[in-house]
């Protein structure tokens, strides 16, 4: 669904013979009429909605539309992607994608123009090694200035500078292999949430990496925060202890096991009885995870 609008993007599935999994249906739900289909040589996998593109994610593929005439305006060739893994960002001002590259472990990050028109002459291409294995979940901030990109091995997530490709922090979800179900940011770019097959919901502050960028996003949401969460006095930032991310007491050991004990572990962590697949953040100032099985 495009934000709160009435455009929805629908895919079929393998026993629909009129919509099958390798179609999308643009469905305009206002005058409740089909807006676009796009068929696809392959099963499509994912799909992202902007205020100006369309994304659709395939196995090895990432294509992107112009919302407004429906033009092909992107084709990239990606790595081995069997779950679609694909970002957007959701700031009108900006259109980011985050895809992985064709090359294991490394990421695409698109900057598209602000032009209306989206020509391919006016985007930008950033491409940088995350993971030594394949990428598994990612996600942008509002913005698209933050990715967050976990491997397959899911004990990890990285944040990354996307017009830099410098890595800012690194969150522990914990030190056993899991796969990552859903990645999110909140809209202020303070905090971020995921849920995996451990069934558990993290929750990380993101004071590190975003004291590093300008976010005007981030310093409203501090100017109208309560001070029992996050005190803000003078452009100068200082978070509660209890919504501070934990680090490892042997912080101070090295050698193999430095990266594992200077990660950050979340503040917050909720324990599930079922794996859930989606999380996300309520509008206002205060979060709660919202949970699909």
């Amino acid at each position: 669904m495009l934000f709160k609008s009435n455009v929805l993007a629908l895919v079929g599935d393998k026993k629909n013979i009129r919509y099958p999994s390798t179609k999308v249906i643009i469905w305009d739900d206002y005058t409740n009429s089909l807006a676009l289909e796009l068929s696809f040589k392959s099963p499509v996998l994912n799909v992202k909605l902007h205020k100006d593109i369309i994304v659709v994610a395939t196995e090895s593929n990432v294509f992107v539309y112009a919302l407004n005439g429906y033009n092909l305006i992107d084709a990239i060739t990606t790595y081995n992607n069997p779950l679609g893994t694909v970002a957007v960002s959701c700031c009108k001002d900006s259109k980011v994608l985050a895809c992985p590259h064709i090359k294991e472990g490394h990421v695409r990050i698109q900057h598209y123009g602000l032009c209306y028109s989206l020509s391919i002459d006016q985007k930008r291409t950033n491409i940088f090694k995350t993971n030594k294995r394949a990428i598994a979940c990612m996600s942008l901030n509002y913005s698209g200035s933050l990715l967050a990109v976990a491997s397959i091995r899911g004990t990890k997530i990285k944040i990354f500078n996307t017009r830099t490709s410098e890595k800012l922090q690194e969150l522990r979800r914990g030190s056993k292999n899991a796969e990552i179900l859903c990645i999110t940011f909140h809209r202020s770019s303070m905090f971020l949430a995921c849920t995996s097959s451990k069934d558990a919901v993290h929750i990380f502050e993101l004071y590190d990496s975003i004291k590093t960028i300008n976010e005007s996003e981030y310093k409203d949401y501090v100017k109208n925060t309560p001070p029992d969460e996050i005190g803000y006095k003078n452009n100068v930032i200082k978070l509660n202890p209890s919504v501070r991310n934990q680090s490892a007491k042997l912080a101070a050991v090295g050698g193999l096991l430095s990266n594992y004990f200077h990660s950050h572990w979340s503040f917050s962590r909720l324990k599930l009885n079922d794996a859930g697949k989606i999380c996300g953040f309520a509008d206002g100032n205060h979060f709660v995870g919202t949970l699909l099985s």
